[in-house]
């Protein structure tokens, strides 16, 4: 039991920082992202639907281009597939919602 303690101590450590960075990128992603629809949508739709569309659409953009990688390689961010799933789903939401006039904006 002593022996494997440690091991179990480092296995957490590294989990953590690997959940950590994920979380890290995501904030700063999203942060981008806000920024970036604000400033195309706002005047129109108003900043309170803007951060409801990302909330609507960063999540699932997040979870398919951000790989944590593994024990032989490291995290990676696809730019590209993050730009189409979020796009993909803000044109879901507003579509959803009535808004096709301010879908052609995008």
């Amino acid at each position: 039991m002593k022996k494997i303690l440690p091991i179990l101590v480092v296995i957490a450590i590294v989990v953590g920082l690997k959940f950590y960075n994920k979380s890290k990128v995501s904030n700063e992603i999203k942060a981008d992202a806000t920024e970036q629809l604000q400033q195309e949508l706002g005047p129109a739709l108003g900043e309170e639907y803007v951060a409801e569309l990302v909330d609507y659409a960063h999540p699932e953009a997040m979870e398919q281009a951000y790989k944590m990688g593994g024990k032989r390689s490291s995290e990676e961010f696809d730019n590209a597939t993050y730009q189409r799933i979020f796009v993909r789903k803000i044109l879901e939401k507003l579509q959803n919602d009535g808004k096709q006039d301010a879908a052609s904006m995008l």
